[in-house]
Formats: structure tokens, C-alpha cells, sequence
């Protein structure tokens, strides 16, 4: 139980609360801008794919290594990503307005959404 307890904290000062969503647009691939990113990505991961049960945290970790892949795969699609107006509203949508996670991958479908959607009225 001790050990359990242990890991749970290694695992919060491993990862701060204070990890922000890190917005695509601004990004400039700095050192502490990556870990920022890393640091909310893992975030999301463990509030995604890990629950707590009594004094013990059980994690999906194959899921884990999955979904973080995949996350920072969309945040690299989304860096070269150029309308800045469309991605503004997809990460006002995912993020703000609907109750879906804000992730990565949600920005990058709503982004097309938004984009074709804006193409019909062209």
C-alpha cells in the first residue's frame, strides 16, 4: 500500500496540475513549449485511460502509449495547419462549447468539419 502511495505522488510531481492546453498556432517548438505539451498531453492521457481505486491507480498503459502517439501525431498535423480563423473556432468548439475531450485528434476532425462545411457556402 505504502509503495501504491508512492507512485501516486511521483506520479503528480511528475506532472503538474498547472500543465496547459498548448494551441497549435503559437506554437514554436521551443524546449519549454514541448513540455508543455508533453506535460498535457500525459495529463489528458492519465485522466483518460487511469482510475483510482480506493488507495490504488490502475492505468491502461498499452493504451496509454497509444493515445499519446496519437495525440502528438494530430498536434503535428495541426501545427502546419494555416487558417488560423478555423482553427480558432475548432479549438472554441472541442474545447469550450461541447463536452467532447479537448484533444488533439477532436481538433484536427473538427477542423476539416469546419473547413468543408465553409466550402459549401463558396
Amino acid at each position: 500500500m505504502m509503495r501504491q502511495i508512492m507512485w501516486l505522488i511521483l506520479l503528480c510531481a511528475a506532472f503538474p496540475v498547472w500543465s496547459a492546453f498548448v494551441n497549435p498556432s503559437v506554437f514554436d517548438g521551443s524546449a519549454q513549449m514541448n513540455q508543455e505539451l508533453n506535460q498535457y498531453i500525459h495529463k489528458n492521457t492519465v485522466a483518460r485511460y487511469c482510475h483510482s481505486s480506493d488507495t490504488q491507480l490502475h492505468c491502461n498503459h498499452e493504451e496509454m502509449k497509444r493515445y499519446e502517439f496519437l495525440e502528438r501525431q494530430a498536434f503535428n498535423k495541426a501545427i502546419h495547419l494555416h487558417n488560423q480563423k478555423i482553427m480558432n473556432q475548432a479549438i472554441f468548439d472541442v474545447c469550450h462549447r461541447s463536452n467532447r475531450q479537448c484533444s488533439y485528434q477532436n481538433i484536427i476532425v473538427r477542423y476539416y468539419q469546419i473547413k468543408q462545411d465553409s466550402a459549401k457556402f463558396y
